[in-house]
């Protein structure tokens, strides 16, 4: 998400931007009200009827009477199996969750370490991942046209490697061979395109002023870019 700043000469130029900036918000709630909605309907209207419930005696199949905390005391001093499930929820989060963070950490600091041979270990944990993921979609639309699309241009690490040692250039070369890999495999609806080829370094230093995030008219390119190069595939 870019963000545009505008030099005004005038009140007028002034009241019309901060028009356009009002009428940017309301857009971003329009596009942030499907997880809004999702959000209140799946989760918080669930958990308010969960406590709701929970405070009442109640079959689902007739009426039901307030209790207040009755089902917790129960919960607390008669069930058996509640105390089992929460010493053993309490075991794996002690155990299990921290080990898996651990070693996460530790790969991490693995890959950032200047070893030989740690292009080929990023590739092993990066190129089933742009994998996985086509070949989930497939499981279900076998026959749906697909463009993978590797990064657009970043100066800053184009060639220098970033925190995790890893290239704009090697991310690209990686996203290529999954690519190569797919169609190899038989999904012959499967496209590629260079990232470079939709926001190269030039139009980066022409419309990004971070060197990372195109302006308005930036992105405007992009689309038209993306255009004729991915919905004419």
């Amino acid at each position: 998400m870019g963000l545009a700043a505008f030099r005004t000469s005038s009140n007028k130029q002034g009241d019309s931007g901060a028009g356009a900036s009002v009428g940017r918000r309301y857009v971003g709630l329009f596009f942030t009200l499907p997880a809004i909605i999702f959000t209140l309907v799946f989760f918080i209207l669930p958990l308010g009827m969960t406590i709701f419930m929970s405070l009442h005696k109640w079959s689902l199949m007739g009426e039901h009477n307030f209790i207040g905390i009755q089902n917790y005391i129960d919960l607390l001093t008669r069930d058996s199996q509640f105390w089992n499930s929460l010493w053993f929820t309490t075991r794996y989060t002690l155990l299990i969750t921290p080990a898996i963070f651990i070693i996460a950490f530790l790969l991490a600091l693995l890959v950032n370490l200047p070893l030989r041979m740690i292009g080929v270990f990023r590739t092993i944990y990066f190129l089933p991942a742009v994998i996985g993921l086509v070949r989930i979609i497939r499981e279900r639309h076998p026959e749906t046209p697909i463009t993978l699309i590797s990064p657009i241009a970043y100066p800053p690490n184009e060639t220098a490697p970033n925190v995790v040692n890893v290239t704009m250039g090697s991310m690209r070369a990686d996203v290529e061979s999954a690519f190569t890999r797919l169609v190899d495999a038989g999904d012959a609806h499967l496209r590629y395109v260079n990232g470079l080829a939709l926001f190269d370094e030039a139009l980066l230093a022409q419309y990004a002023d971070d060197q990372c995030h195109p302006g308005p008219d930036g992105q405007q390119v992009m689309a038209e870019r993306f255009m004729r190069l991915v919905l004419s595939l």
